[in-house]
């Protein structure tokens, strides 16, 4: 299969030229301002696997122009395992090979400078990386200035640091009135945090969400047929076959994109698509669990303890921690007191589990970065598109386990619905979920939500005050519980008419 396929992000991609157009071309609108980008710094993060280097890699290609120097910096791997030192003379090593020609002479004095440089003492890197952003800055009064920074999250502390004190902050830093001529792209798993202020106030983030269901048969299409070579932006207008094909993997896959490539792998490419839907209906189970452990081996090579073995030795892809993660697929949001719930649940060894050996599996698992801390809901979350994935395979793979796991999920979330007031609203929203999650071997009515919501409602909304104002707005921005309603072929609006019919029966 292609590894150059890329689809969707048109929406990612306009964004991005839209900021390069700003310093790109001449200024009419603001002509005090001539060409001044104000947030010229972009941290475009996600989940592992999401698509941020492949997304850096197109811009890399579409950005290419005479009047553009690009400098594309690939931290993966051997920046990941390097030390402090290692990891600045590697970014360094990659600058240099990237100038053209007409600065050969000072690029060649720049290399041999880096050559001699002792690794334990990086004092002189310091220097030389002056001497770099001089080079570069030379370059920036003729051309546009271009960084893009791939895999940030590989970086060390100390290193990172370094990167944006001696490299970023100086080739942004441009007077207010004066033109800006550099654009910094920099991917990463989770957000940046960044020291200098200067640098802070001119960044701004670009979230990747998983592909679309019409980009994953995109994909899928290209795959199969070829992408189109002219790169036309016709409407895509797939056969039927194609389409229900996307749905399968879709419904599989949910858009992550190192998901879909696993599943694509898997199939015999050279059958027609009829017969490839009637294979993965056949072998369903199958595909999910490829891509499954294609997952788990992406999340245990993150793990520092992976990494920390010699290249020469042999590498196994087990991971004790991925029946945690399994078991908290099914919790769109996770503290102790609920992890333990669902850890009891799955297997009885877990049953006496102590708090310090919870807050171990945490941060194991926020080692991979499948999961992170959300600081908005003070919660822990498994990333959405790999949760989605996990719980599936789980649900098919182990339907009774599966159907427990919600069901003890559906029985703590009530009872802090009952005990927690402050967030009543999202205890409210996850119970619905759980019980809607459920597969349809478990019997649920329409009538049974709404009298469950009912109750909830006359039971702790009775003043009609603020909360329930809160409650509203929480159904309304829940766009996946939604979906989960519309799949039952009920009204996706379901729960906000309930609680808006409520209110204005006051």
């Amino acid at each position: 299969m292609p590894s150059t396929l890329f689809v969707n992000r048109e929406q990612d991609i306009a964004t991005l030229d839209g900021l390069l157009n700003i310093i790109d071309r001449p200024s009419i609108d603001r002509p005090t301002d001539g060409n001044y980008l104000d947030k010229c710094v972009v941290n475009v993060y996600g989940a592992p696997g999401i698509g941020k280097s492949a997304l850096l890699h197109k811009l890399r290609h579409n950005w290419q122009a005479e009047t553009r120097s690009i400098f594309f910096i690939d931290l993966h791997e051997k920046g990941f395992q390097a030390e402090t030192t290692q990891q600045k003379v590697r970014f360094c090593q990659q600058i240099l090979t990237q100038f053209p020609d007409a600065d050969e002479p000072r690029v060649t004095a720049l290399q041999q400078q880096l050559i001699q440089i002792d690794t334990q003492h990086d004092e002189r890197l310091d220097t030389l990386g002056e001497e770099l952003v001089a080079l570069m800055k030379q370059r920036k009064e003729q051309r546009i200035i271009l960084l893009l920074i791939d895999a940030c999250e590989q970086a060390s502390d100390a290193f990172f640091a370094w990167l944006e004190r001696r490299i970023i902050l100086p080739i942004i830093h441009d007077p207010q009135k004066q033109q800006t001529r550099a654009l910094c792209l920099m991917s990463s798993q989770l957000l940046l945090r960044w020291r200098q202020h200067n640098v802070r106030r001119r960044v701004t983030v670009l979230s990747l969400a998983p592909l679309s269901a019409e980009a994953t048969t995109k994909l899928i299409d290209y795959t199969l047929n070829g992408q189109p070579a002219d790169g036309s932006d016709a409407p895509f207008n797939p056969e039927p076959a194609i389409s229900a094909l996307g749905q399968q993997l879709y419904s599989l896959t949910f858009g992550h994109p190192l998901a879909t490539h696993a599943a694509l792998e898997h199939l015999d490419l050279q059958k027609q698509p009829e017969e490839l839907n009637q294979w993965i209906e056949q072998h369903r189970l199958g595909v999910s669990r490829e891509i499954v452990q294609r997952l788990r081996k992406h999340a245990t090579r993150s793990l520092p303890a992976f990494q920390a073995q010699p290249r020469s030795a042999p590498q196994t892809a087990a991971w004790e921690g991925w029946q945690i993660l399994e078991a908290l697929s099914i919790l769109r949001e996770f503290e102790v007191n609920s992890m333990r719930v669902v850890l009891s649940a799955y297997n009885d060894t877990y049953r006496d589990t102590s708090q310090s050996m919870l807050l171990i599996y945490i941060r194991e698992l926020l080692e991979t970065r499948f999961a992170i801390w959300n600081s908005e809901l003070r919660a822990y979350q498994v990333a959405a598109s790999i949760r989605r994935i996990i719980a599936h395979h789980l649900a098919i793979h182990n339907e009774q386990l599966y159907v427990n796991l919600r069901t003890q999920a559906k029985l703590y979330y009530q009872q802090q619905i009952k005990t927690v007031m402050n967030n009543r609203h999202v205890y409210l929203l996850e119970y619905f979920f759980q019980s809607l999650s459920q597969p349809e071997t478990v019997a649920i009515s329409l009538e049974d939500v709404q009298q469950d919501l009912a109750y909830f409602l006359q039971r702790y909304y009775a003043l009609r005050d603020d909360t329930l104002q809160q409650l509203l707005r929480a159904f309304a921005a829940d766009h996946e519980l939604s979906e989960i309603v519309a799949q039952r072929r009920w009204d996706p609006a379901l729960f906000t008419k309930a609680v808006q019919e409520f209110q204005d029966a006051a």
